[in-house]
């Protein structure tokens, strides 16, 4: 049997009283993938599985079930004793998972940066449903943020490659339209509601591409010159905080923050 299991440096691999040794594969710093024999012996059915960190006393154990196949491997993560926090499930995405915003109370949208299509998984039932947008914009892929307009019953998702930002509805997840940017390499997205607009970051455009909700539009732009990412309003709508990536380019390492 294989599977995927963080953290692996102090794991140990117990059946009953036998000690097991495994073939690990370090995949990341605390991610491995184990490939264990499980002994041809008599043990209580279905057999039992202990794995256990010797340095934390995490550990997990796994009902070993037979004559099933796994469409991907199963990760194993050991859970600290008394850990208030649980791993419940792994779900396979996409390329590159960039963002992640609830919609719902059980919805998250996960747009790929490296994959043609953005997905909604339901972390209740585990299930996942692809965003179906126009091929001219999915071959370009480049999928990076979204942003919840409950006044639409809309979320927006940005897509880089083509300084885009596509609309789809919440309750069907049907899409339903793109506004096109005059800037480049779109990013992070983030509401305002007293003023009704969307701010749109434009990494290469070195500037924040104001969009109404009402005329679905791009309606101005803030100029700053630098490299814009993450921005924050404050309460009252009137201040704009903007981390700043970098100042002529993303690789001067002039980043910081202004206040707009």
């Amino acid at each position: 049997m294989e599977f995927l299991l963080q953290p692996y440096q102090h794991a140990q691999f117990f059946m009953g009283e036998m000690l097991l040794q495994p073939q690990i594969k370090p995949i990341e710093k605390t991610l491995a993938r184990v490939a264990l024999e499980v002994p041809d012996q008599n043990f209580a059915s279905p057999p039992v599985l202990l794995i256990r960190d010797k340095k934390s006393g995490a550990e997990k154990s796994i009902i070993l079930k037979r004559g099933i196949v796994e469409q991907e491997l199963p990760l194993v993560f050991l859970d600290l004793p008394h850990s208030r926090h649980h791993f419940l499930y792994r779900v396979t995405t996409g390329k590159q998972p960039k963002s992640a915003l609830f919609i719902t109370a059980t919805k998250v949208v996960l747009p790929l940066l490296k994959d043609d299509h953005t997905i909604v998984l339901d972390v209740a039932t585990a299930q996942k449903q692809r965003l179906i947008l126009p091929e001219k914009y999915a071959r370009k892929i480049g999928f990076v943020e979204s942003v919840l307009i409950p006044e639409r019953g809309e979320f927006w998702v940005s897509q880089m490659t083509t300084a885009a930002i596509h609309r789809f509805a919440v309750d069907s997840l049907e899409y339903q339209g793109t506004i096109a940017l005059s800037s480049s390499w779109t990013k992070v997205l983030a509401y305002n509601p007293q003023r009704g607009a969307v701010y749109a970051s434009n990494w290469q455009g070195g500037d924040i591409s104001v969009i109404s909700i009402q005329t679905l539009a791009e309606i101005s732009k803030i100029r700053l010159g630098s490299v814009p990412r993450g921005m924050a309003f404050s309460g009252d709508g009137n201040t704009l905080l903007v981390a700043l990536f970098g100042g002529k380019s993303d690789t001067d390492r002039s980043g910081g923050t202004v206040t707009v």
